[in-house]
């Protein structure tokens, strides 16, 4: 990874995390932004935080369906039942 660019490393950070990429992804250009001391445009902040709330409220429902099945939340199979009758 040494002999990558910052460009050429992206693809493999959002592999780390699969369900929170977009955080993955802004930690590793943040970091280089702020060393570098780089100005971001406004449009292009609003954009990230954006995608990062999504990305957030991705995770979450994504944990959220899961974990109330393991609990044994069974109300949304019960749409099926009405279906097959």
């Amino acid at each position: 990874m040494e002999n990558r660019t910052i460009i050429q490393y992206l693809h493999y950070v959002t592999r780390w995390d699969y369900l929170a990429t977009m955080f993955t992804e802004a930690i590793t250009v943040n970091g280089p932004e702020q060393l570098g001391d780089i100005q971001v445009p406004k449009r292009a902040s609003y954009i990230r935080v954006i995608m990062l709330e999504w990305s957030r409220t991705a995770s979450y429902l994504l944990w959220l369906g899961p974990s109330m099945a393991d609990i044994g939340a069974q109300t949304p199979f019960f749409i099926f039942l009405e279906k097959e009758n």
